[in-house]
């Protein structure tokens, strides 16, 4: 057990990626064998939704399927291990977590291993504004050229704010639960958790998890709103929100002027300076490429991992003037042209089957903040995926395996726990 729960602080805290993806992926595999292996010698077993396994099972096979259109397998070698690995990921999480205790170490797990990378990351901006050498936690151009976005522990800020939009949600739940109970001191540590994990994301730079973050943070408001009519109280987390809100927005008012190096550090000055119209550009240039590439091959995709090798050619012949696209910047995109229709509607069916998991849960249960928090996460990653490729990402497996254990649990026979 204490395997699988370093497996998920290390998932939310990136260090798992310190030596490498490759390395990530084995430490995984590991936990996995670990665990199946100890299950059957004490005459258990593995445990996992049949009909998302038979779901994952057409998805793999297209992915396989996909393989037949590569030539160059330098990028798309390792996404059948990969992908396994994902399966592994879920596997392990509805194996292990089979009652409320395991689930709160879990979630405990990941906030601190996200309180932990977030708060790496906002030391590393704060040492970089008062000059002090941190190159190694941000993000290079292919030229060299620091472009001043923190990624400890991972080579792509984009994911590792993707990555920490898993344990910020999560803590949401973490704080409503504390204000209930009018757990002062506990307020204050969830305010402080949720500031370091907010700062982490902020601090990549990545205005699409922002976005995301913000689409979460929304849902979640919107139900504990929900939440409180259901229950005839009064929303004092909302009126709480907008205090806080205001607040915020008035201390922003006043440091807006001396907030230009930070804008600048963190891509958002882009909004006034015309790179925000550029980098959509890129993007939509992206999408048209993944779209021409699907029509070209509709059954089986151009093959999983091969989008940047095929970018050249739909460049050239559609007239597309960015010069290397490694993925479409858009994980449903991303299916869709590298693993073609097969793919794409077995990729499409596990996302709405985890939603017809965790929605009915939701709405059946809004006394219960831990659903709204994983509802929550949920919606923030499916946004996230519009402008990122990550279908193949491990923590957002993992909230599936969070997801669907949670809902496994026999509630009525539950007492305490996470429920609030």
């Amino acid at each position: 057990m204490l395997l699988y729960y370093l497996m998920v602080f290390l998932l939310a805290f990136r260090g798992i990626d310190v030596f490498g993806i490759k390395t990530g992926d084995v430490v995984v595999a590991l936990v996995f064998v670990t665990l199946a292996m100890t299950r059957y010698v004490r005459g258990g077993g593995l445990v996992a939704d049949r009909r998302f396994m038979v779901l994952f099972l057409c998805f793999y096979v297209a992915m396989a399927l996909s393989l037949f259109a590569v030539q160059d397998f330098t990028y798309s070698k390792l996404d059948p291990f990969r992908y396994a690995v994902c399966a592994m990921i879920f596997i392990v999480v509805t194996s292990v977590v089979t009652d409320r205790e395991r689930f709160a170490k879990s979630v405990l797990a990941v906030l601190a291993g996200g309180v932990v990378s977030g708060a790496v990351s906002v030391t590393g901006l704060l040492l970089w504004l008062h000059g002090t050498p941190v190159a190694w936690m941000m993000h290079e151009f292919a030229a060299g050229e620091v472009e001043g976005r923190m990624q400890p522990f991972f080579p792509d800020p984009n994911h590792y704010a993707a990555f920490l939009l898993i344990p910020t949600l999560l803590s949401t739940h973490l704080l409503v639960r504390a204000y209930r109970e009018k757990r002062w001191t506990h307020i204050c540590l969830g305010v402080l958790a949720l500031a370091i994990l907010v700062g982490g994301i902020v601090s990549t730079g990545s205005r699409g998890g922002v976005v995301a973050l913000a689409a979460g943070l929304t849902v979640a408001l919107t139900l504990y709103l929900a939440r409180s009519v259901a229950q005839q109280r009064p929303p004092q987390m909302v009126s709480v929100g907008l205090v806080v809100a205001a607040a915020g927005a008035y201390g922003a008012h006043l440091l807006l002027p001396r907030a230009s190096v930070v804008l600048d550090l963190l891509r958002f000055s882009s909004l006034r300076t015309g790179g925000l119209e550029a980098s959509i550009g890129i993007r939509m240039e992206l999408w048209k490429g993944a779209l021409h590439a699907f029509l070209e091959h509709p059954v089986i995709g151009v093959g999983t991992g091969n989008y940047v090798n095929i970018w050249p050619q739909l460049a050239a012949k559609y007239g597309l003037t960015t010069p290397r696209a490694y993925f479409p910047h858009n994980s449903y995109l991303d299916l869709l042209a590298e693993m073609g229709i097969l793919g794409f509607a077995s990729g499409i069916a596990l996302l709405i089957y985890v939603y017809q998991k965790a929605v009915p849960k939701t709405w059946a249960a809004l006394t219960d903040t831990i659903t709204v928090a994983l509802f929550a996460a949920l919606v923030a990653e499916s946004v996230h995926m519009l402008t990122l490729s990550m279908f193949s990402a491990r923590p957002l497996w993992f909230l599936f395996g969070l997801i669907f254990a949670y809902a496994n649990l026999d509630h009525d026979r539950c007492e305490g726990g996470l429920s609030s």
